[in-house]
């Protein structure tokens, strides 16, 4: 999560500093030679909404990781408790149990995947657009990390979900 987090925030502090010299051109007086000024505007206005669509992804990962954070405490409560009175648990619920303990490993395995290193990339792939002043090249990273960043939405989402039916299995032992 810290990766991701510092990923996220040098893939800001990048396009900050890089809006600037892109739009400042590599031409005698300040415009790209191969490029209009309308354009440069145009693709400095896509790559502002890229970025704050990409802050806004950031605070939604954020806060679906501290549900999940939140769920996955409770679950150790949950289990803590049940260990201490495993006594007078049942045969069934002794193996329900094993069963759940199951699906969170699987889930621990599932989380682990989420974070393979694809938005890094892009952020690298960001800073060579920056350091070359290619605007197409800043827009196709930066969709791309908003598109793993969708797929992260979406994969959190199913994690806590998962969670909170562990959760309610474990509260009905």
């Amino acid at each position: 999560m810290k990766k991701l987090i510092s990923v996220i925030i040098i893939v800001t502090m990048v396009f900050g500093t890089s809006a600037v010299a892109f739009a400042a051109g590599n031409g005698q007086n300040g415009v790209n030679p191969n490029k209009g000024p309308a354009v440069l505007t145009a693709e400095f206005a896509e790559l502002q909404a890229l970025r704050a669509d990409i802050k806004a992804n950031h605070e939604v990962l954020f806060d679906l990781r501290q549900e999940i954070k939140a769920s996955r405490l409770e679950i150790k409560t949950v289990l803590e408790s049940l260990r201490d009175n495993k006594e007078n648990l049942t045969e069934d619920q002794i193996a329900e149990l094993k069963l759940i303990l199951v699906d969170l490993k699987l889930i621990r395995t599932d989380r682990k995947a989420i974070h393979d290193g694809r938005i890094k990339e892009q952020a690298q792939i960001l800073k060579g657009a920056r350091a070359n002043k290619d605007f197409a090249a800043a827009i196709t990273a930066m969709t791309n990390i908003i598109a793993e960043q969708d797929s992260r939405k979406t994969e959190l989402a199913d994690i806590n979900d998962r969670l909170q039916v562990i959760l309610a299995a474990l509260k009905a032992i």
